[in-house]
């Protein structure tokens, strides 16, 4: 559809009253030419694609690669190339080796192989990550008339017991706003009252452009 996502990862994709996934939050999608592609440093470090890291113009493949990396998370627990360090994880995004636990069967590993590609020309895309062995069987056409194993057990559309704590409280979203220009004056600026949004910018890979 011309959309580039930019920031698929776990917390984006909510599982709705029918036990079935859907993705959320869009404020980094756009709508792109292939042919031109795009150039924002933008998304979330540990699921970010090795093109955007290193400043050149980037176009869908970006999303099939975050796609690969929460796959990879879902069977071992933890995103390939992660590390606590940015720079070392970044590092490690560009150029580490793809290591898997023996727990991930032989398909997982081709499927995330294939997916994790550094050149994107070369990544596998839609139609050959649904086309893979590891979801031989599954029909593709008709996936939202599966039945899911589980759904939320909720009572009806105002029930938020399935919902972090954390995310009803919006008093300390408000606390948090009201003190954000007072903490931007003793910081000097505004940069670091943004150290936790999934914007990053040019700096953080040790130099801008």
């Amino acid at each position: 559809m011309e959309i580039i996502y930019r920031d698929l990862k776990p917390e984006n994709l909510l599982i709705n009253r029918d036990g079935h996934i859907i993705i959320t939050d869009f404020g980094l999608s756009k709508e792109i030419d292939n042919k031109e592609g795009t150039h924002t440093f933008c998304g979330t470090p540990e699921y970010l694609a090795p093109e955007i890291l290193k400043g050149t113009a980037y176009s869908y493949p970006v999303d099939w690669w975050s796609l690969g990396t929460i796959f990879y998370e879902l069977l071992t627990g933890l995103p390939p190339f992660y590390s606590t360090n940015l720079n070392l994880m970044y590092q490690k995004i560009l150029s580490g080796d793809l290591r898997f636990p023996d727990h991930v069967s032989e398909q997982a590993r081709s499927l995330i192989n294939a997916i994790l590609v550094r050149d994107p020309a070369a990544r596998a895309d839609g139609k050959a990550i649904m086309a893979h062995p590891f979801f031989a069987g599954l029909d593709w056409a008709n996936l939202d008339k599966i039945e899911p194993e589980w759904k939320p057990p909720i009572t009806g559309e105002n029930d938020l017991s399935q919902i972090d704590d954390s995310m009803k409280t919006p008093a300390a979203a408000d606390d948090d706003a009201a003190a954000a220009p007072a903490a931007a004056a003793a910081a000097g600026g505004a940069g670091e009252d943004f150290s936790n949004f999934t914007f990053v910018p040019n700096s953080a890979m040790g130099g801008g452009r």
